[in-house]
């Protein structure tokens, strides 16, 4: 989504595949093209410590956490384990750095609250909450995607499933702060494709019963 956004403005390069891991983000920075001006590289994990990392190496602009999930449960055992591994991420953003983070989610504004304590750094909230820096408003979904209000700007994404909104969010408020307007913004979720064989609609053929 994020690619998509922002390549109507920029040469972007993206992560490719699932190339988001101790091996897969060295490979990611040594493939970005020489006329690059804006790499967006995914960071994953299986462990603490991981993503502290990852970000030393990659040093990023711009970091961005969508949410806490519970897919790393089985590892980190708790989700404010998954939090405060996930919150690494600032670890090595660079001075002067932004970070943007789902304001809904109280396990990253707890713990981001002592981190800021302790090295001040510039911070975008987003979520449905009206509390948060990028929040929604009038929100309508449907079986072709979502519209939906965002500081009286009007966006649409055509990609299944209300979800999928708090993602858009993310991606709006990295593109605002990268000085995009709303009508490319717009562009970019209008172009947007997703990998093969994610949120595909099927449209089957009708059966009728006498």
């Amino acid at each position: 989504m994020l690619n998509s956004v922002l390549r109507t403005k920029f040469r972007v390069y993206k992560t490719e595949g699932n190339l988001n891991s101790q091996v897969g983000v060295p490979l990611t920075i040594l493939g970005i093209k020489k006329d690059a001006e804006i790499a967006i590289i995914e960071m994953g994990m299986s462990e603490r410590g991981q993503i502290e990392q990852l970000s030393r190496i990659t040093n990023p602009d711009i970091a961005v956490i969508t949410m806490i999930g519970v897919s790393h449960l089985s590892s980190l055992g708790s989700r404010e384990a998954i939090a405060a591994a996930k919150l690494e991420i600032v670890t090595g953003l660079k001075s002067g750095g932004c970070f943007v983070f789902n304001g809904d989610e109280p396990l990253l504004t707890k713990e981001l609250f002592k981190i800021k304590n302790n090295s001040p750094l510039e911070t975008i909230s987003f979520g449905q909450g009206n509390f948060n820096d990028v929040s929604v408003e009038n929100a309508l979904s449907n079986s072709d995607g979502s519209q939906f209000s965002v500081a009286n700007d009007i966006y649409y994404l055509p990609l299944l499933g209300a979800h999928n909104i708090n993602n858009a969010l993310a991606t709006i408020a990295v593109a605002l702060r990268l000085g995009l307007n709303p009508a490319e913004i717009n562009e970019g979720f209008l172009h947007l494709k997703l990998p093969e064989m994610r949120l595909e609609k099927i449209t089957l053929p009708s059966i009728y019963h006498n």
